[in-house]
Order: C-alpha cells, then structure tokens, then sequence
C-alpha cells in the first residue's frame, strides 16, 4: 500500500494519504518549485501516478501510463517548473520470446495527459535495463540514468546516462557514466539542480576492499562529466549498498547508504567531502536509506 504524507517546516503535516491498494511499491515523488507534485508508484499491472499540490490536496485521479503490448515497473518521475512532468520506467514487450527489459519514458501535461506515446531511451534490446532515475532542469531538459548488463551473457552491469530536450528528443546516445566496467555497478540515486548540474551514486565492486563501496560522479549542465569515479565511503571493510544522493541550489551534494547502520557524508558542488562520514540512525534494527534531501542552506 502505497501512502502520503506532506510535511511543512514547522513539522506539521497533513493526514496520511492512502493512494494505493494492496501490492503496491517502489514509490518516488518529485515536487517543482510552485508545489505540484507527482508521485509514483508500482502495482500488480504496471507503474501508476497521482498528481497534488503540497497542502495534500489531490488532483485528478490516479493515472497508468498504459501502452499495448508493454508492461512497465519501477518508476521514477520529474516534475517540471510548468507542471508537466516526465515519467521513466522499464518496460517489457510481451510480444517477445524473450524477457529482456528496457528503459522507457513517457512525458505528460501538468493536467495528466499525455504528451508523447512510449519512447525507448535504452538501445540493447537484447539486455536487462534496470531501475531508472530521471530528473533536470529549469527549462524542462532531463536525463535518465539506469543500470544495465554489459552484454547479452548477463554478466557485469554497468551505469549509464542519457540526456533528452524538454520535448523527449534525444541530445546524444546512452553513455556510460561508471568508469570501472567489470563487475555490476547498481544505479542508487540521480539529482540535478535548476541549472541542469546532476549526480549520480551507485554501488559497486571495489577490488582493494573486497566488498561494494558507494562511488559518485558529477555532470555539468551540459552533461559533461566534471569528475571521476569518486568513492563516498570512507570506512572501507563490510558491504555499503543502498545509497541515495540529492542536490540543492548551490550544486552541493547529500550522500547517504546502508553499512551496519545507516551513514551520510556531504560534498561540495566541485565533489569535494564537506565532512566526514557519519551515523545517522541510532537504531540498530534500521539499516534501508531511501531518500536524502539535501536543504539550500546545506
């Protein structure tokens, strides 16, 4: 079950928001400036979205981004400053023999309707495409990110990235955004800011601690890498997994993961740490992150 709940700064909210029924998940929101707000979420046939404004109020009614022949899952959204916003999901052709899955998007009115039918963003048909993130600009320029296999064998995974006008065309093909390529890199979070500068974080292998560690990397507004791979964590034994990122105004970054406990550490907008790795959690019992948000006052 899917639910809702709209906090102010002064820690009031609004009454919990059941949207959803059973066998729901994989929920995500964005909001824009004005306060429209989209969430996402998974069900039993497909990804589906509920748009509000941040009082909790409802608008409209619950849309499914259905298209013939395909089912989808795993949604992400990005809402835009005019209201409209783009919703990005892997899709399966049941047409196919094969089960391989694909990074798709669709982009809607600020009134829910569509504006374009199915676009596909990945181009390896014959490979799994996993968990895409999708954000940008003021203008209502975006890039999604995803996780996908190297190769038909299904055997690494690597992050890649591709960027597209307000209008869904594309700006370029995918381009891979990991820099070390053996092994499975798992896409964890995406963020950009008005001006178009975005982050990624994911979690991969790393031969010199023999466990995954969480790495990031920046792009400028043109989508031009401005770092390397860097790596978030600072304590190196045990597995880090799970990590989520977010941007503010400024280009500044918020970075939190799983190890044993749930940890964060915050960067300049150039990727250099603000700080150290810290503990965030003091329950032993919860390990899962699944959102940060970083302020504009940092």
């Amino acid at each position: 079950v899917v639910q809702s709940r709209v906090l102010t700064p002064l820690d009031e909210s609004t009454p919990e928001l059941q949207l959803s029924g059973p066998q729901s998940f994989f929920a995500d929101a964005d909001v824009n400036l004005s306060g429209q707000a989209v969430l996402v979420f998974d069900g039993a046939y497909g990804p589906f979205f509920q748009r509000f404004i941040l009082d909790g109020t409802l608008v409209g009614g619950v849309g499914r981004p259905y298209v013939t022949n395909y089912v989808g899952a795993q949604a992400d959204v990005f809402v835009r400053e005019d209201g409209s916003f783009v919703l990005a999901y892997v899709t399966t052709d049941i047409t196919r023999d094969d089960s391989t899955q694909q990074v798709s998007f669709r982009i809607y009115a600020a009134n829910g309707a569509p504006q374009t039918g199915l676009r596909i963003a990945s181009i390896h048909s014959d490979r799994f495409h996993y968990e895409p993130r999708v954000d940008g600009d003021r203008d209502g320029n975006f890039t999604i990110v995803w996780s996908a296999e190297v190769d038909p064998e299904f055997t690494d995974q690597n992050v890649y990235y591709r960027r597209y006008d307000r209008n869904g065309s594309p700006l370029g093909p995918p381009i891979v955004l990991s820099e070390t390529t053996a092994g499975n890199q798992y896409l964890g979070g995406f963020s950009c800011n008005l001006e178009g500068r975005c982050a990624a974080v994911w979690q991969g292998f790393a031969e010199d601690s023999g466990s995954f560690d969480i790495y990031y990397r920046i792009l400028n507004a043109a989508g031009t890498p401005v770092t390397g791979e860097l790596r978030a964590n600072q304590y190196l034994p045990n597995t880090h997994s799970r990590p989520a990122l977010s941007m503010n105004r400024a280009g500044e970054i918020a970075i939190s993961w799983t190890s044993e406990g749930i940890y964060a550490r915050l960067f300049r907008a150039d990727g250099v740490p603000a700080s150290d790795e810290f503990r965030v959690n003091e329950l032993q019992a919860v390990n899962d992150p699944s959102e940060i948000v970083l302020s504009d006052e940092g």
